[in-house]
């Protein structure tokens, strides 16, 4: 499977909000393919998976889950015809994670969609 290259790059800035309840994500384009977006990530007290809302200026929403086990972040989506999962590998210094995204149609066959990773900025 060959990932398509989108050729892009971005800025990507995490903050808490709502006294440290949530996590949000929001990545705007320098150059390149990609939209402008959101995320907001929470938990349920009963869970160790976090829910995550996603928006972006193409007007696309849609409902995550996601955990951080071992190094290993994982984002999915199960949605009839479009199925969605990101892993990532988290450094072990903390300072990337080089991941990608993938999609499936039937839930069991995946296809790499694109690369994509973050770099800390010192």
């Amino acid at each position: 499977m060959e990932s398509r290259k989108l050729g892009g790059r971005g800025q990507t800035t995490v903050d808490l909000t709502e006294g440290d309840m949530f996590v949000r994500i929001r990545t705007s384009p320098m150059e390149g393919e990609f939209p402008s977006s959101t995320w907001l990530i929470g938990a349920d007290e009963s869970s160790d998976e976090l829910t995550c809302l996603y928006w972006d200026s193409r007007g696309v929403r849609r409902v995550y889950r996601t955990t951080m086990v071992e190094g290993v972040w994982t984002i999915w989506r199960n949605a009839p015809g479009f199925n969605q999962r990101y892993v990532g590998n988290l450094a072990a210094d903390g300072s990337s994670i080089v991941g990608r995204w993938e999609f499936s149609e039937d839930g069991s066959t995946w296809k790499v969609d694109f690369d994509l990773s973050y770099h800390r900025k010192s």
